[in-house]
């Protein structure tokens, strides 16, 4: 549809154009000014009254791919076509080995995985790190969404959250944090998916837990 607008101003132009032409043809009057064309440029069967005339008409009257008039007529429509969103997440085939960012584990070549890629107005941390991508395993990403709404997280956890997670449910388990990872990769987890707010409480007692550790180790009271 655009493109035919489009089409449809070059022929408006190329019309009026032919028009203005065939008047000053036949009146013997310039095609710009309206002043008589000298009885020597008419006989060469030019429209104008001068050479200057003849490109000033030619500007006006542009309908090539060149078309000043043309070129501003596109970028109208293209401000006027609806910005597509873009989503951040994409599933992809691995061309190469990467680490899941939530297991830690290695995601093969040719395994499909769930890529996140930080983008401007979308992410908070772009700026820090432009269309960085990150890669999940399709597994991960089920077992991290669901506890995530389970548990009603406000945002997304950091390097050290995901690790008290893998913790808290290593201990909920009894088992030990590698298998925990390992069952995560396998999708094997999924008996926990609406277990989020049990999981964030144990990892809440489990960080306080380690900072009341540290304190002792620092020989505070």
């Amino acid at each position: 549809m655009k493109k035919q607008e489009l089409e449809n101003l070059r022929e408006s132009i190329r019309q009026e154009a032919e028009t203005v032409r065939k008047k000053a043809y036949e009146s013997g009057l310039c095609a710009v000014c309206e002043s008589s064309i000298p009885s020597q440029r008419r006989s060469r069967g030019s429209y104008t009254c001068s050479q200057v005339h003849a490109f000033q008409f030619f500007a006006e009257h542009d309908y090539s791919q060149n078309s000043p008039i043309l070129r501003e007529k596109k970028r109208e429509l293209r401000e006027q076509q609806p910005k597509k969103e873009r989503n951040p997440w994409t599933k992809q085939k691995a061309a190469k080995e990467y680490l899941c960012t939530f297991c830690s584990l290695s995601i093969q070549a040719g395994e499909e995985y769930d890529k996140y890629t930080r983008l401007p107005s979308l992410d908070e941390f772009f700026e820090d790190s432009p269309y960085e991508s990150l890669p999940y395993h399709v597994s991960c990403m089920e077992f991290y969404s669901a506890v995530f709404q389970s548990a009603g997280f406000d945002e997304g956890l950091d390097d050290k959250e995901i690790t008290l997670l893998f913790r808290a449910v290593s201990q909920m388990e009894g088992i030990g944090v590698s298998e925990t990872r390992e069952k995560a990769r396998k999708g094997e987890l999924g008996h926990l998916y609406t277990n989020g707010t049990e999981i964030a409480g144990l990892m809440d007692e489990i960080e306080k837990q380690d900072t009341l550790e540290f304190g002792e180790s620092l020989g505070r009271p």
